[in-house]
């Protein structure tokens, strides 16, 4: 079953916004929809870690160095998501 949810995860300046759209064996798409982080600090992490969780079909990747709390907030929304899509 397909299904689309947003999640808020804590990053370094505030809440970073995610929406993971999946279905029962793949991540489909992650972005992020929101966030407070530091303009050119938190850029890779918000350019790159969405499409590198599609790629690898996991939330555990490599956080942009840096950008660790932006990472960990992207990566931890992605986690929390398919834990509470697994639930269903």
């Amino acid at each position: 079953s397909w299904a689309l949810d947003v999640y808020k995860r804590q990053g370094y300046s505030g809440p970073v916004t995610v929406e993971v759209e999946f279905d029962g064996s793949s991540i489909l798409s992650v972005h992020v929809l929101s966030h407070s982080e530091t303009v050119n600090i938190s850029d890779r992490a918000i350019d790159e870690i969405p499409s590198q969780i599609v790629e690898a079909q996991t939330w555990d990747v490599d956080a942009v160095s840096s950008a660790t709390f932006t990472s960990d907030a992207i990566r931890e929304a992605v986690r929390d998501c398919l834990a509470q899509a697994a639930l269903r």
